[in-house]
């Protein structure tokens, strides 16, 4: 099963609970290989080296990945099919205002996005969509078209049109602020996995202290030293 969704928006705390699961293995966060027209590997990461993150996989009984920013691709639901067609799909999506808000703060922090006022980014929304004023370091390119990546109505009908609805979960970042477990019931009842087991409690406190805060920049000199390719690279 493939867990898919937008940075930002609570993937970080469903991923934990997936790990806790002593029935699923998950593989290593954000392996990228679905997406090809996200650009995040040059050449394209093989499919032998995406296997060997299964590796380690033993008497599991469901085998899932995450990956961040997958919901945007136009290839990703389709290339999931086409690699498996009995995939299960799982969508955690967020509140598109404050989505919004978090992920352009978020790309400040980072370096991927040089215009600090969230209103100037969106006005430069025109400009990065005609491939113009995207600094370099930018993956995926299409990160700063902020408007264009909350069309969720596209986004999940892509992942039903490729695997049919019934093999689709979505679900709200705000249902699982105000019910986090219920959540994580719906997920295991999902993929057909027992709720109780053997360590549940530790695995859902452990996972709702680990919270992504929003991060400031201290120094934007040094911020935009460690951001070039090459820096970042090593």
């Amino acid at each position: 099963f493939f867990f898919v969704g937008h940075p930002r928006s609570g993937s970080g705390l469903l991923d934990s609970y997936l790990k806790g699961h002593p029935e699923i293995f998950m593989a290593r966060k954000e392996l990228h290989y679905f997406g090809e027209d996200l650009g995040y590997h040059r050449p394209r990461r093989s499919l032998e080296n995406y296997l060997e993150h299964f590796s380690k996989a033993s008497t599991e009984t469901r085998v899932g990945e995450a990956s961040t920013w997958t919901l945007i691709s136009q290839n990703a639901a389709t290339e999931i099919a086409e690699f498996n067609p009995d995939s299960q799909v799982i969508l955690l999506l967020r509140n598109p205002v404050s989505w919004l808000h978090s992920l352009h703060s978020h790309l400040v922090f980072s370096g991927d996005e040089p215009i600090a006022s969230f209103e100037d980014a969106l006005a430069a929304e025109s400009d990065r969509v005609a491939g113009r004023r995207i600094p370099e370091p930018t993956i995926p390119r299409c990160a700063l078209n902020y408007r264009h990546l909350v069309r969720y109505a596209e986004q999940v009908q892509r992942f039903w049109s490729a695997l049919g609805s019934e093999r689709v979960l979505v679900l709200i970042l705000d249902d699982m602020k105000q019910n986090a477990e219920g959540v994580y019931d719906t997920v295991l009842d999902f993929l057909q996995l027992p709720r109780d087991f053997p360590g549940r409690a530790d695995v859902v406190q452990a996972s709702q202290r680990s919270r992504n805060q929003n991060r400031g920049v201290r120094s934007s000199r040094l911020r935009d030293f460690i951001a070039h390719p090459g820096r970042r690279r090593i």
